[in-house]
């Protein structure tokens, strides 16, 4: 904090000139402090039967002009273009007085305001809320309930994404609120740093079930909406519980002190899965599914691989258009992968189901021929010309990934003799480059692997990423006591004959998740 000194009185004329200056630099300080003010942001049901939400967003103390606010065009984790601008209706803007100021669109997804109210400014607009996938990337309401996901429905004052947002809930009475943003202490009222965080901060609302428990000091909160029988619930608590236990053993810490699992029950429509934000994930379920572990676990570690170890062009966002990486089929493939270690390693899974699970993932790839066309970097790098958002060219960094994950992961234990494995480099990159921190570069993954493998793994690396040559199965495989046994159109993973000590070391070290 820097000290602001004061001269006595008897210093005449230069002290009436340092006063003045003081009062200068003060009113600059204050004119900061007042630029930094939050965004405020309110949202309304008027009528659940209408399917509309109504959103204001209050900015006091404007010194432009002119104010631009602007839709997202696609949702981060959802690598497409969305037309959320078609959902959006009766814009209008207010000053300080409830009188009408002129407002215009501009291109397809900015509304300006043109002479705000340097006191406050109002924009006014209504949000369609009809996915028919009850909320993962569009708005979603029913009688009971409502879906608000945060690219779909606040716009962004252009330059200002990073100052802080407050939110402030108006609903039904007796309807219930899940969201992963912070709590404050009045009713209805949450907060975010900034607007990356506040949409990447889904708000549920309406006839909820509510639950918790705790990992060590991480409160996990769930919410249900949807019916559910009393049993399943308690499963799916139960299995919640135990993969998130593994996921924060596995990566040392966890990066929130709250999380939130929100869980829709058939009301996905033709989609059930899940998609991930920072403090928080929803889940589509068929109410009859046995298990959500693979999903939870997959949608979970995500809070780690992609919201906070990134590709640098990930973050701050761009929403204005695709952003492009190679490095997709390390945020959804490796996760994939390290959602069926992390079931395994909780003991929800035995090394059977863990086999049987990657056996599907090599056999899936091994009968795409387009493993032969396009390499993973490309399938990352142009998925938005796929219009998907799980590859490109017809190969699905899915699935090349979660093997590729195999592949690096135990290739790294065989050069380190299991001294080392994939978990360290995931680890390390969380040091590294953990938000706040900046992303990775397109080379970031390949430095971190080689680092800890102790050695050059760039030919590796670039045979498994870079180029269109079959995957090393068998000499990678071999080095941790494991085979592939080819069938007609079914290739299966499975424990070698006659394992050697050297081979058994990696193999369950593998498997229980440690190292020498």
């Amino acid at each position: 904090m820097r000290r602001i000194v004061f001269l006595p009185a008897e210093h005449g004329i230069m002290n009436k000139w340092l006063r003045f200056s003081v009062y200068c630099f003060l009113l600059c300080l204050l004119s900061g402090v007042f630029a930094q003010e939050k965004i405020h942001y309110t949202i309304t049901i008027p009528n659940p039967e209408l399917k509309k939400f109504r959103v204001l967003i209050k900015v006091q103390g404007a010194t432009q002009d002119r104010l631009k606010f602007v839709i997202p065009a696609w949702c981060p984790g959802f690598y497409l273009l969305l037309n959320y601008e078609r959902d959006i209706s009766e814009v209008r803007a207010l000053d300080s007085k409830g009188l009408s100021l002129k407002v215009e669109k501009e291109g397809d997804r900015s509304w300006v305001v043109s002479a705000p109210d340097k006191t406050e400014t109002t924009l006014e607009y209504e949000v369609a809320a009809r996915d028919g996938g009850f909320g993962f990337f569009r708005c979603a309401m029913s009688e009971k309930n409502a879906f608000v996901s945060g690219p779909a429905a606040f716009m962004y004052l252009d330059g200002h994404k990073e100052k802080p947002t407050e939110l402030r809930v108006f609903v039904p009475e007796g309807w219930k609120i899940a969201t992963g943003m912070q709590k404050t202490d009045a009713p209805n009222v949450f907060t975010a740093k900034n607007y990356d965080e506040f949409i990447d901060s889904p708000v549920e609302l309406g006839d909820l079930w509510m639950g918790e428990f705790k990992v060590g000091e991480v409160l996990f909160e769930v919410s249900i909406a949807g019916n559910l029988s009393e049993e399943r619930r308690g499963r799916w608590m139960e299995q919640m519980k135990k993969v998130s236990e593994t996921s924060i053993a596995l990566m040392g810490s966890a990066p929130f002190k709250r999380y939130v699992y929100i869980i829709h029950v058939g009301g996905g429509g033709s989609f059930f899965g899940g998609l991930e934000h920072l403090y928080s994930t929803v889940l589509s379920m068929f109410p009859g599914a046995p298990s959500l572990a693979g999903l939870a676990a997959h949608e979970l570690f995500h809070t780690w691989n992609v919201k906070h170890i990134r590709p640098f062009v990930l973050g701050p966002f761009d929403y204005t258009g695709p952003v492009r990486t190679k490095n997709l089929w390390f945020a959804e493939g490796v996760t994939e992968y390290y959602a069926k270690l992390i079931v395994a390693r909780s003991g929800l899974h035995g090394e059977t189901e863990l086999l049987r699970e990657l056996s599907g993932e090599i056999s899936g790839l091994q009968n795409n021929p387009a493993r032969l066309r396009v390499t993973l970097a490309d399938s990352s790098y142009k998925v938005w010309e796929a219009n998907n958002s799980i590859g490109y060219g017809g190969l699905n960094y899915y699935n090349k990934g979660c093997v590729v994950g195999l592949l690096l992961d135990l290739k790294i234990r065989e050069v380190t003799k299991n001294k080392k494995s994939l978990d360290d480099v995931m680890r390390l990159m969380m040091t590294r480059y953990g938000l706040p921190k900046p992303g990775y570069a397109e080379d970031g993954i390949l430095k971190a692997c080689s680092e800890v493998a102790g050695t050059d793994l760039t030919e590796f690396y670039n045979r498994l990423v870079e180029s269109i040559e079959e995957l090393p199965y068998d000499e990678v495989l071999a080095a941790a006591g494991l085979m592939l046994e080819k069938g007609e159109r079914r290739w299966t993973l499975k424990r070698a004959e006659n394992p050697t000590p050297e081979q058994l070391v990696i193999l369950e070290g593998w498997l229980k998740g440690k190292t020498n």
